[in-house]
């Protein structure tokens, strides 16, 4: 690769980073469809053509972001990341002009935009309560299962990594849950706190000694999906 190709792929590279980081900030204003192309997109730019097997047909949001990525079939990174920052200047043409300039990967909570129903007091669960970040409310349920995955293949730890409610993790975690839990994508509370760049969340389960090596469906540790230096640091230390 020349050194014009690289400074030119660090350029497509920096304004990917910053579109997926601004995606974050607007994606409770996007339809699921365009929710699920920028999923695909994003594994396919981060992690080359799908190589995970699809899901259960009982897993319907897990099978229709498999899809997503599936589709994209063996289309480059680079092009990938292009089709990404398009398609945040098609949604938003000037998203570059109030996107934060640090970067980061998109937590793997991704959620949709369709409005979640209202659901009352008494009938939520312990998930509904780790993902509204009420511990106290969370404590008078004592949940029987801590390992449990929802539907969405998430458990209770990695909500409340992704959230970065360190209270509820100490909570969880105290109370027996395993702190190297797997999620359907194969992927630990220690991924989701690199990858989403919450520093205290990660020094909490090392602390509780989570596993920096385990590996992800996509061969990813912990370390690989880093948000940035001092993630890479505190996982290297």
């Amino acid at each position: 690769m020349s050194d014009i190709e690289e400074d030119e792929y660090d350029e497509i590279r920096n304004a990917f980073d910053q579109a997926a980081n601004y995606l974050q900030e607007i994606h409770s204003e996007l339809t699921s469809t365009d929710l699920l192309e920028f999923y695909g997109l994003y594994k396919q730019a981060t992690c080359g053509p799908c190589n995970t097997p699809k899901p259960g047909m009982f897993n319907l949001q897990g099978k229709s972001k498999w899809n997503a990525w599936n589709d994209l079939k063996d289309m480059e990174k680079v092009e990938a990341m292009e089709r990404y920052i398009a398609k945040i200047t098609q949604l938003r043409p000037d998203w570059n002009k109030g996107a934060r300039r640090k970067t980061q990967w998109v937590c793997q909570s991704m959620p949709t935009a369709e409005p979640e129903a209202e659901i009352h007091e008494s009938n939520k669960s312990a998930f509904d309560f780790v993902k509204e970040k009420n511990l106290s409310k969370l404590k008078t349920i004592a949940p029987s299962d801590l390992n449990a995955l929802d539907e969405s293949g998430m458990g209770l730890i990695h909500w409340a990594a992704d959230r970065d409610t360190v209270d509820i993790l100490e909570y969880l975690l105290s109370s027996g849950a395993d702190v190297d839990l797997r999620d359907a994508d194969g992927q630990t509370a220690l991924h989701y706190a690199s990858s989403c760049g919450h520093v205290e969340s990660l020094k909490v389960l090392l602390k509780f000694g989570a596993d920096r090596s385990i590996l992800d469906s996509d061969g990813c540790s912990s370390l690989d999906v880093a948000f940035d230096e001092r993630i890479s640091d505190l996982l290297k230390s």
